[in-house]
């Protein structure tokens, strides 16, 4: 008997790509057998059993199954029949599984993407390709390049992201990639990624026109013109220009924006200051398009400087391009923003304005303040103490100014203290009020004050000045001098840089004055010099212009009379002398000769004091030819005899007159007449200069 055995096995695919579909079984009967030898078409009978899954085909003449493309993913299975031929029951059934898996790759199209600041232009090519029609990651497909990436680019095969570097050229750029099933590498998909890199790019260049212009004392006009133009490729809006003007022209620099400013392109803002706003557009509605052409800003300021400068800064540029992004650039110093001097040539002229920034000066002449005036006047009321005055005024600029004022002290005399510098408020400062010892510049030595000096615009008198300086100090005038010149200088720091004492930053004014010895001419009458005997008197307040002068170092002696007593100076008003508060002091007579100088020299004292009791020089006449009479002077002793004794009317004047020696004339009051209330006759003792001597040898 003749035994038949046919043996079907199952065909298990365990990963087929659906997406490309094909062939997935070249021949189910290629496992088959039958008597135990490979079936064939030819030696088997092969039918269906059951129905074929959608997108399969199944050719019986050469057992081939076909998957269609774009099959979905899952399992698939059907049935086939291998039976002996012409035998209906010699048969042997299996099965074909096919596990189908399918990979979608979609195409990323970026329209337009900015090139100038660059950055991420798609952030993962797997956000819109699918395994299985599931969003791919990085960790279900394998992500590769295929060919080369485009300059500028990057592609992150772990992330998928795609970048593009800043300053990319203008242009459409597209690379390919493929995914494929994680441990396949037939189940793949590939796709394009094109970007249209649109360049957004503005430029702004910044130039001072012509040179500042004086409009008034120390204010100058000055005028900036702004330049802008599109370099790129696509339109910008919300066109911007940002100028701090604040920080350039910062305190005590002033400044005023002229209103309005000036542009045919763009609308300005009215508001703009450069200080709490500083943006020279409004806010909406201007636009740059993609151009060559500049559009222009012209802005005029008036400003108030306190040094020459330069006053440097840039301002700045902003916009927006169609995809909202921000653009900017800082200024170049002149009128094209992709220009400059300063910085690498390679950038000149290379289409992009924000590799080159250069800040905008301005610099003021180099006199920018003029000097103060000063008034210098003297006081010779003290002879021989002379007080020399100056005001010093800033009357020609508005700020204040850096100033050193210098006084030489005159030949032929000698600096005598009471130096005191006065501002006249607290815009005027005072850093340095001193007397310099002498020097070989300055032999007798000098006054110095330096500091600042307020504005007093347009003041030429220390009564309407507000912020004046006075300067007041002592000198003596030395025996023998009978004409002193002084000149005082001041130095100002004219350009606000070199300072005072540099050559190239300083100004020079002066002040002068001169004094000159005069005669003594004779009052009408002798002094009164005493008040009722044994009677309180109440002298009266006494008045600005008979303010007696204050010796440092000044004392008459007198041994036989046991006096010794400060000298004061006495001045004389409307032709004479008002002795009413001499109290137990000596008075000089200003006017005569100072004590110890040449000529005579007068003296007078109390005979009586305002208490009734007796005064200084009530035993006046009890000296007598050969008496002694001293002055100490400031270190020395100047010795006098008394030649006369004598009385005389209140009307001789003549025994105040001019002699070539050194002569003291003394002089009292005499004979009180209670019913006229005045003293009838005056004492007078006259003593002629026998010897000077040092305070120490004695």
């Amino acid at each position: 008997m003749q035994v038949y055995q046919v043996g079907a096995v199952d065909d298990n695919v365990v990963t087929f790509d659906g997406t490309a579909g094909g062939t997935a079984i070249a021949d189910v009967l290629a496992n088959d057998t039958i008597n135990g030898v490979t079936a064939t078409p030819s030696t088997v009978d092969l039918t269906l059993v059951d129905s074929l899954p959608t997108g399969f085909s199944f050719s019986l003449t050469t057992g081939a199954v076909t998957v269609a493309a774009g099959t979905s993913s899952g399992p698939y299975s059907f049935q086939y029949k291998i039976c002996m031929p012409g035998s209906a029951s010699i048969c042997s059934t299996a099965t074909v599984s096919v596990q189908v898996h399918q990979v979608g790759a979609v195409d990323d199209n970026v329209a337009t993407f900015d090139g100038t600041a660059g950055g991420v232009a798609v952030a993962n090519v797997l956000a819109n390709d699918t395994l299985n029609g599931v969003t791919a990651t990085p960790s279900t497909v394998v992500l590769s390049l295929l060919g080369s990436l485009p300059t500028g680019f990057s592609f992150s095969l772990s992330t998928g992201a795609v970048t593009v570097a800043a300053g990319t050229s203008s242009g459409p750029y597209s690379f390919q990639y493929k995914i494929c099933k994680t441990g396949s590498a037939s189940i793949c998909s590939t796709a394009t990624v094109r970007v249209q890199v649109a360049v957004a790019r503005i430029g702004l260049a910044k130039a001072l026109i012509g040179s500042p212009v004086k409009i008034s004392a120390g204010v100058f006009e000055i005028t900036y013109e702004f330049r802008l133009r599109n370099y790129g490729t696509v339109a910008l809006s919300s066109v911007q220009v940002i100028d701090d003007l604040a920080t350039i022209f910062a305190s005590p620099t002033t400044y005023t924006v002229v209103q309005p400013l000036i542009s045919s392109d763009f609308t300005v803002n009215t508001s703009f200051n450069g200080a709490s706003d500083k943006n020279l557009l409004s806010a909406t509605g201007n636009t740059l398009g993609v151009s060559n052409s500049y559009k222009t800003i012209t802005m005029v300021l008036q400003v108030t400087p306190t040094s020459v400068g330069p006053f440097s800064n840039t301002a700045s540029a902003s916009a927006l391009d169609p995809s909202s992004n921000i653009v900017r650039d800082v200024s170049q110093d002149g009128s094209d923003p992709d220009q400059t001097s300063t910085g690498l040539p390679a950038n000149n002229a290379d289409g992009d304005p924000t590799n080159n920034a250069g800040s905008t000066a301005v610099t003021f002449a180099a006199s920018l303040f003029d000097p103060p005036f000063g008034i210098k006047t003297f006081d010779d009321r003290g002879l021989p103490v002379l007080r020399w005055t100056m005001i010093w005024i800033n009357e020609t600029n508005i700020p204040a100014l850096s100033a050193l004022v210098s006084d030489p002290i005159s030949e032929g005399t000698e600096f005598a203290g009471d130096l005191v510098c006065t501002p006249a408020s607290g815009l005027t400062t005072v850093a340095t009020c001193a007397f310099e010892p002498a020097s070989v510049t300055y032999p007798r030595g000098r006054v110095l004050w330096t500091g600042t000096m307020g504005p007093d615009l347009g003041h030429l008198t220390a009564e309407t000045a507000a912020n004046e300086l006075n300067i007041s100090f002592n000198v003596r005038v030395l025996s023998g001098t009978s004409e002193v010149n002084n000149t005082a200088s001041i130095s100002t720091d004219i350009d606000g840089i070199h300072g005072i004492d540099q050559v190239s930053g300083s100004s020079l004014a002066t002040s002068q004055s001169k004094w000159i010895k005069t005669e003594f001419k004779s009052a009408k009458k002798l002094p009164v010099t005493g008040f009722a005997p044994g009677i309180v008197s109440l002298p009266p307040a006494m008045p600005h212009a008979a303010a007696y002068q204050s010796y440092s170092d000044l004392v008459l002696e007198i041994p036989e009379l046991n006096i010794r007593s400060n000298i004061v100076g006495v001045p004389m008003t409307n032709g004479n002398w008002d002795t009413t508060w001499l109290g137990n002091n000596a008075g000089y007579l200003a006017g005569t000769a100072f004590p110890s100088w040449k000529g005579n020299s007068a003296i007078t004292g109390h005979v009586y004091a305002y208490n009734g009791k007796p005064g200084l020089f009530v035993n006046l006449s009890q000296l007598k030819w050969g008496s002694q009479v001293r002055i100490h002077a400031y270190g020395e002793i100047y010795t006098y005899e008394v030649r006369l004794v004598k009385t005389i009317w209140p009307d001789e004047v003549w025994v105040l007159g001019h002699k070539p020696e050194a002569w003291l004339t003394l002089l009292t009051c005499k004979d009180y007449d209670p019913l006229s209330q005045n003293y009838k006759l005056r004492t007078v003792v006259q003593a002629l200069l026998v010897g000077v001597q040092a305070e120490q040898e004695r």
